[in-house]
């Protein structure tokens, strides 16, 4: 099956696919919005594209929304109107979906030029690295599906240049960079610009730069843009350079051409303890690499040495910016993990120091993980989780017999720590996530109470700087209405306002409640005075 060596792989990788499905489907849409990341702001903006009709021009509290394209809050919308409602499920499937085509593209591709184990850890680790499988797999953003397709990219850019297939090569890869660009904007052209930059120079075809194939590549992605931004502009009358300069600032604001000289060189040797961090535990795979000959093995396999090229040519722009997300940096560690996983199976042998240390490092962790989830039935904080000991013990049998195998069967140890972590996944499931919405739940059962109790009714924004986008997802989901800052005074209408700027005028409290962002805001009717020169309190 699958070019798979023995039996027992082939029963571990069924095994951790038949884990996967309900260790990222369990409880997917269980929380609130998740403040404050980016996860309310995309929902917002999917569900004003809904409510208004605008697919084109993208808002926010029916403000124009400049700093992304709309191609992923398409999606949201379209995964909205699939499900009938907007749930958090709606929300979030489009990512878990995104994940399981990101580890499948990496094993199709890994094992095509490497082999079926190399590729089913370097897809494993990806999949199951500490920032996708306890963070960003259960939350609706942008970034695993954009990673996911610039990572198909990277590896076409080699596909096709082996077949010599050169209109192939460009015209594929600049339509999937069209596609993210219109996700995420520029970075995706700098991702394509490095990659090829560094691959052609590499090879010695820095001409092929000058091609037809090539031309013929950049009109295309010229001609799919810009069809959106005609019909962008021709409904919007916006001069082109605030569109254009808020893209920019998006895209740079985080980099050492913002924050100088001296953030960036302390960024330097953080950096890598911030990744080794989240995309734990895979990488103590890289203590494999320091050997003698690593050069020489890297450069001896064409494919993986383009891998390590691709992680290093553009992990760059990352390490010298001060502020990035680690989810910024997705889309590279498939390549790493390909080199990582590569040179653990073909050149570290079983007794080989650097091996052990990995294995009995993952063993620690993995009898610590065991005794971690036997405690937790015991936890205050886990109290309202329902059959916690009959979870827990699913969990912990489970947990131990996988730790068994890992310890006996030394050929495919690596391999069981996959299911082993998907279990763990499950566990975090049942215990960790349903704690984490008591605190969030009231923000939540106010946006609903308000909402349900102004129903056939307008309610504006006044003097609202920067509006909690979870608040106003829930109330405008719940509405079916958009909630837009007050343009002008009509006496009767309903405002809400936060409490500060309420004192010394008068009005009339209709209902008080707290926002996600920590603040209050006040359900009123006001008289006109208050409103004068509405559109500069905003």
């Amino acid at each position: 099956m699958m070019g798979f060596r023995d039996t027992e792989e082939r029963n571990i990788v069924l095994l951790s696919v038949v884990l996967l499905f309900p260790a990222l489907l369990i409880h997917l849409g269980y929380l609130p919005l998740n403040f404050p990341t980016d996860e309310p702001r995309r929902a917002l903006v999917a569900l004003e594209m809904i409510l208004s009709g605008d697919y084109l021009t993208p808002t926010l509290n029916g403000e124009l929304y400049f700093n992304k394209p709309p191609l992923y809050n398409w999606i949201i919308a379209a995964s909205f109107l699939l499900h009938g409602d907007f749930s958090m499920w709606a929300l979030r499937l489009p990512v878990v979906i995104s994940l399981i085509l990101f580890g499948f593209t990496t094993f199709w591709f890994v094992r095509r030029y490497i082999n079926a184990t190399v590729a089913f850890l370097s897809a494993a680790a990806t999949v199951t690295c500490a920032r996708f499988l306890f963070y960003d797999s259960f939350l609706g953003l942008i970034d695993t599906t954009f990673a996911w397709l610039v990572y198909v990219n990277f590896m076409l850019v080699y596909h096709f240049r082996q077949k010599n297939q050169w209109y192939a090569l460009f015209v594929v890869t600049y339509l999937i960079t069209a596609v993210t660009y219109l996700m995420k904007g520029l970075p995706s052209l700098v991702f394509q610009g490095t990659t090829l930059l560094a691959y052609l120079s590499y090879r010695r075809e820095f001409k092929r730069l000058f091609s037809l194939p090539h031309i013929v590549g950049g009109l295309l992605f010229l001609a799919i843009v810009g069809t959106y931004y005609v019909a962008y502009f021709t409904r919007n009358a916006i001069p082109l350079e605030e569109v254009f300069s808020t893209i920019w600032t998006e895209s740079s604001k985080r980099t050492g051409l913002k924050f100088g000289v001296w953030p960036v060189i302390l960024h330097l040797f953080t950096f890598p303890f911030e990744v080794f961090y989240h995309f734990a535990p895979w990488l103590l795979l890289l203590l494999p690499l320091f050997r003698r000959d690593f050069w020489r093995q890297l450069k001896a396999h064409p494919f993986v040495f383009y891998n390590a090229l691709v992680f290093a040519a553009n992990i760059i722009v990352y390490w010298t910016s001060p502020q990035v997300y680690m989810r910024y940096l997705f889309m590279f560690m498939p390549p790493l993990f390909t080199v990582t996983a590569y040179f653990y199976y073909e050149h570290t042998p079983l007794t080989n120091w650097r091996r052990k240390t990995v294995e009995w490092v993952l063993l620690a962790a993995g009898v610590l993980l065991c005794l971690g989830c036997a405690a937790l039935p015991f936890l205050e904080v886990t109290r309202h989780v329902p059959y916690p000991f009959l979870k827990a013990g699913a969990c912990f049998v489970a947990m131990c017999v996988l730790m068994y195998l890992y310890y006996t069967r030394t050929t495919h140890r690596l391999a069981w720590f996959v299911p082993f972590l998907l279990v763990v996944r499950i566990a975090f499931n049942w215990f960790v996530l349903p704690p984490r919405q008591y605190g969030v739940q009231e923000y939540v059962r106010h946006d609903l109470a308000l909402a349900e109790m102004t129903q056939g009714r307008r309610v504006w924004l006044y003097g609202v700087p920067d509006m909690s986008d979870p608040d106003s997802f829930y109330m405008a989901s719940r509405r079916g209405e958009v909630l837009s800052y007050a343009q002008e005074v009509k006496p009767g209408e309903l405002y809400l306002v936060p409490r500060t700027r309420l004192d010394e005028h008068p009005y009339r409290e209709l209902y008080r409640m707290p926002i996600y962002s920590r603040d209050t805001l006040v359900l009123v009717t006001l008289d006109p005075p208050l409103y004068e020169d509405s559109a500069s309190a905003r």
